[in-house]
């Protein structure tokens, strides 16, 4: 039985690890209970939160797969170590003072002495003591801290009555053993004379594993050597990667990018693409080229030329992109369009264009104007002949005016009587007028079978009633306009209402008068002087106006 004893205690690192074990205490090195673990086990802190915000502690052994994480699943503190009693310090608490006496078991009287497990804290200048003594037969274990002096004073005088026979008696009591000793637990043994070859630990990363009087080490992973002491990985010969070390070499796992024995050589370093950014590939590379540039090191300038895009004209190219010069009469991106005469023939040739300003040219005296069109309203084709919205553009103009066309067709403008004679007289017309509202509401009206008489005068023409949400009340545009010259600022309507139009006594319908405040009234004869359509809001003053026409054939 003894023999077994001092076989588990004398070197407890042989296929065992003593680690303190205690539940709920405030720190791990507070604990004073130890246990053997088993050898698949490791000395573990694992942290605690108690309700008032408070931290405990429970050390003990952990099975290896617990300490494969450093974090519980409620988040807490969780670290492992293979050292005996290494669990007295953990998750940012505090190990054993550097000044302290051994620690040793404390346990008195026991009759069996491997369930000892309470220790206790040696003051500096004590020892462990331990006693072993049959009484009526039974082996009985003692064991404590003391004081060098008393406990050597001890052993001696047990010494001197081990093995006496009193007057040939048989003895109730018999000392086995005494003695002192001053490594850590090293209390649970009847052989002062004894060392633990793993006391001092040798291994330096790695575990001691003693034999009768000698040791070996369990190293830990990635260090090798007698002692634990070497690691091919410090320091880290992999300049852009990791680590990982072999029996006597390393191997690098490099970051992406990055190859050669010590992750060393960059593909993209220096740069190999002269215009483009270099993406590493393994050992390689490739180039994303910028535009305009293509090859293997994005060296060789694309030619946007190359074939010619532009069916009829000259391509000129630059840099990433080209520019068409297109021949007489053509148009377009790529000089595939002809000129059209309106807003209506664009649509024809190409029923994707979108609203805006396009040039054409005039059927009859084949003269190149800028038009802006509406292309969406009522399936588009729209040639707009007049603009308002800001008051940005004056209308009081003279007929000279009024028939060469004023403003810009980006903004706000009146595209000219000789123009829109023109377009109109290309075939059979329809004209729409629409206009909106200061409160946002908006109206339109359209009149069949428009044109316009010869120049000066530009008297207007239209074939039928208006249709449509704004009304022509009384029909006054059909009947009263109809039939009317254009007139202008230096006329009595013209002047009367400060604008120009087809001027009938006067009118009901304004849309080249002042623009005032969207809503207000115009000074001008009691508001009928201003930008207004009578019978959509009387004589306020609207916010937008355009006027439109389009050929129906």
């Amino acid at each position: 039985m003894l023999v077994v004893i001092i076989c588990s205690f004398i070197f407890p690192a042989v296929n065992c690890l003593l680690c303190l074990q205690c539940s709920g205490i405030s720190q791990p090195r507070h604990c004073k209970s130890v246990v053997e673990c088993d050898v698949d086990k490791k000395c573990g802190v694992e942290q605690i939160s108690v309700s008032n915000g408070q931290h405990l502690y429970d050390v003990g052994c952990f099975a290896m797969q617990e300490c494969a994480s450093n974090i519980t699943k409620s988040g807490e503190c969780r670290e492992c170590c293979g050292k005996t009693l290494c669990n007295a310090q953990g998750c940012n608490e505090p190990g054993y003072p550097d000044v302290m006496g051994p620690i040793c078991y404390n346990c008195p009287m026991s009759t069996n002495p491997s369930l000892c497990s309470s220790i206790e804290f040696c003051e500096v200048g004590q020892v462990c003591e331990y006693d072993f003594r049959r009484e009526f037969g039974d082996l009985v274990y003692s064991g404590h801290c003391a004081h060098q002096q008393i406990c050597t004073q001890n052993s001696a005088s047990s010494a001197q009555i081990i093995g006496r026979d009193l007057d040939k008696r048989p003895s109730i009591v018999e000392h086995v053993c005494h003695g002192c000793c001053d490594l850590d637990l090293c209390n649970k043994q009847c052989a002062q004379t004894v060392k633990n070859p793993c006391a001092p630990d040798p291994c330096v990363h790695g575990q001691c594993v003693s034999t009768q009087d000698n040791y070996t080490c369990s190293c830990d992973s990635g260090y090798w050597g007698s002692n634990c002491s070497f690691n091919p990985c410090v320091p880290e010969p992999c300049e852009h990667g990791q680590c990982f070390s072999t029996q006597y070499n390393y191997s690098c796992s490099c970051q992406f990018g990055f190859w050669g024995r010590n992750c060393s050589i960059n593909a993209c370093d220096p740069n190999p693409c002269e215009h483009g950014v270099c993406d590493p590939v393994l050992d390689n590379y490739t180039c994303s080229c910028d535009s305009g540039y293509e090859g293997r090191n994005c060296s060789v300038i694309i030619d946007p030329c190359i074939p010619d895009p532009c069916v009829h004209g000259q391509c000129v190219s630059s840099h990433d992109n080209y520019t068409c010069s297109c021949d007489s009469d053509f148009w377009g991106r790529n000089c595939s369009f002809l000129p059209s005469t309106d807003c209506y023939g664009l649509q024809k040739q190409n029923l994707g264009l979108p609203s805006g300003v396009y040039n054409v040219s005039l059927w009859r005296s084949h003269v190149k104007i800028p038009v802006l069109c509406d292309m969406t309203t009522e399936s588009g084709g729209w040639t707009v002949i007049q603009h308002r919205y800001d008051g940005s553009v004056d209308f009081y103009r003279n007929l000279s005016e009024y028939s060469d066309g004023f403003g810009d067709v980006s903004t706000e403008f009146w595209l000219g009587l000789s123009y829109i004679k023109e377009i109109a007289d290309n075939g059979n017309t329809t004209l729409r007028m629409e206009v909106s509202a200061a409160d946002e509401s908006s109206a339109y009206e359209e009149w069949p079978e428009f044109r316009l008489g010869d120049a000066p005068s530009y008297t207007l023409h239209v074939g039928g009633r208006g249709i449509g949400t704004a009304i022509d009340y009384g029909r006054f545009f059909e009947r009263n306009n109809n039939g009317a010259d254009f007139t202008a600022k230096g006329s009595h309507c013209g002047d009367f209402l400060h604008g120009g139009w087809w001027y009938a006594g006067c009118t009901l319908i304004n849309l080249n008068g002042e623009y005032a405040t969207p809503g207000t009234v115009s000074a001008y004869h009691s508001g009928e002087g201003g930008m207004v359509y009578y019978s959509f809001k009387e004589n306020a003053s609207l916010k937008t106006s355009k006027i439109m026409i389009r050929r129906n054939t």
